[in-house]
């Protein structure tokens, strides 16, 4: 390894340099005859060594020096400690080869969905969101997790994959539920990510960051989908419009379940379109 090894490394080495290789092979010959139900002498017992007193699993994960040096120790530990199943095995943990995979595999997951739906403009969009996106702007990847951490988070292990799905694809929307620490990092004129799906109740510490980073560009949808009631959802759609006015468009998304009565349902549209009617007077649209 060219990483760094320290002194205190050299007896967990050493127990590694002088590995059998015959004894190794013996090991997974036992692995070879259990698994096609040979005759063996014993079952093999596996083991498996974890040491979090130094470092954290972050840490051994973001650090090549620290991984390096908790596998060389696990494994010159197991060595001496399993006498005749062992066979060395190291936790490597390459965060963005994986994630690449992943995301490849997301990206042909969503070309096997509009093979089916018959092409990507008979979608709403390629994911989950119900409302209807214009075309060229199907495109719909969730993120509740890095997009809720940090900023940085956010750019490291989450914002390269969001744009290889949108690049395969077209422009369109992301999805966190909230809170939005990175909020300034979202929308990208070049891949045409200029929309946000997110809950209204985990957002609203958050209206004042989306109207400075969406203003005269980005689209909003509002999601309601934690069983409010009409009132709830009525002040909230108030609270969106006045405070994201006249800068952004925000959308309420409005889920509802069986227990909401035909004129019910009506009597909300209608209240939400009163405020609608009053938001969109005060929004400065670009000339047609």
């Amino acid at each position: 390894s060219k990483l760094t090894q320290p002194e205190s490394l050299k007896k967990y080495l050493e127990v590694i340099h002088n590995i059998d290789k015959k004894e190794i092979e013996r090991r997974k010959d036992l692995y070879r005859r259990s698994w096609n139900y040979r005759k063996v002498d014993h079952i093999p017992i596996g083991i498996w060594l974890d040491d979090f007193s130094e470092y954290s699993l972050k840490e051994q994960c973001e650090n090549l020096d620290i991984q390096f040096t908790v596998n060389v120790k696990n494994i010159s530990r197991c060595l001496k400690c399993i006498p005749d199943d062992y066979i060395p095995y190291a936790r490597i943990c390459p965060y963005h080869s994986f994630l690449n995979l992943v995301t490849q595999l997301q990206i042909d997951c969503y070309r096997e969905i509009i093979k089916a739906a018959g092409g990507i403009n008979r979608l709403t969009s390629i994911d989950f969101d119900p409302l209807w996106a214009p075309e060229g702007y199907k495109c719909f990847v969730s993120d509740d997790v890095c997009a809720a951490i940090s900023p940085d988070t956010f750019r490291t292990f989450s914002k390269p994959y969001i744009e290889m799905i949108f690049r395969a694809f077209e422009g369109g929307r992301l999805h966190n539920c909230g809170p939005h620490p990175a909020v300034k990092y979202y929308l990208n004129n070049e891949i045409g990510l200029k929309g946000l799906n997110c809950s209204y109740r985990y957002t609203r510490s958050n209206l004042q960051a989306l109207k400075e980073a969406f203003k005269g560009y980005g689209i909003v949808e509002f999601n309601f989908d934690n069983n409010e009631t009409a009132e709830e959802i009525i002040k909230g759609f108030e609270e969106i419009a006045n405070s994201l006015a006249p800068d952004v468009i925000g959308m309420p998304l409005v889920f509802l379940n069986e227990t909401w009565k035909d004129d019910e349902i009506t009597s909300l549209y209608h209240e939400l379109r009163k405020i609608s009617e009053l938001y969109a007077r005060e929004l400065n649209f670009k000339n047609d």
